[in-house]
């Protein structure tokens, strides 16, 4: 995958994601790295590599390569095996997590020769390609990410005093980012949202039942 800024900002600087790399010559060999640049536009890159080590295996066989992109994490998969997970990378586009926070495309493609390979001469390729070849792949999909919901706070405490009540808690270690405040007149009956905060009170009561409930939010996901 290429960044959409590969016309204007020039390769690296847009960054590149491959999903899947394989030399001719390693048929039981596969590869990925990312391609980003450094401050001064300078080429970087990390790249990680599986082995096709079951009996009879290679890239000639049907696999399941696939990428998971967070915002900040970049995970490599071969047949649901993790085969490892990027965190850290940098760019002259701006701050963590550029380049990997923009637009990417997808390119599919079946290369002779060229750098990947170390320049191989003409005589070199005949000699040891068996043309035609081709690619076969059965299906490309792209899938939305959905989080998991955050789970609940710890330290929930709720109290009393001049007719309120306090509910506090700590969204340190659940991944939510806040927690909606809900109040229902019955146990499963319908809610109102009212607040959405560290902590809440609740105003004075009548003699209604009140019953209070917590939301927990993370940017994407409200559980």
């Amino acid at each position: 995958m290429l960044g959409n800024k590969i016309t204007s900002a020039g390769w690296r600087v847009c960054a590149e994601i491959d999903v899947i790399e394989s030399q001719g010559g390693s048929a039981t060999l596969v590869q990925r790295t990312l391609h980003y640049s450094d401050s001064v536009n300078g080429h970087l890159s990390q790249t990680a590599y599986c082995g096709l080590t079951a009996a009879g295996d290679s890239v000639t066989n049907f696999h399941v390569y696939a990428v998971e992109w967070t915002t900040n994490s970049i995970k490599w998969m071969v047949d649901s095996y993790t085969v490892q997970t990027w965190r850290a990378w940098s760019s002259s586009t701006g701050a963590y997590p550029a380049p990997f926070n923009q637009t990417f495309f997808l390119i599919m493609n079946l290369a002779v020769g060229g750098s990947y390979l170390s320049n191989p001469t003409d005589t070199q390729i005949n000699a040891g390609i068996l043309f035609p070849a081709e690619m076969q792949s059965d299906y490309v999909r792209v899938y939305d990410l959905a989080p998991a919901p955050p789970s609940q706070p710890s330290g929930l405490n709720v109290s009393h005093r001049d007719t309120k009540v306090y509910l506090s808690w700590s969204n340190s270690t659940s991944g939510a980012s806040g927690y909606n405040i809900k109040r229902s007149l019955s146990s499963g009956g319908n809610c109102v949202i009212m607040a959405n905060s560290s902590a809440f009170h609740q105003p004075p009561f009548t003699r209604s039942t009140i019953v209070l409930t917590q939301a927990a939010l993370n940017p994407d996901v409200v559980s």
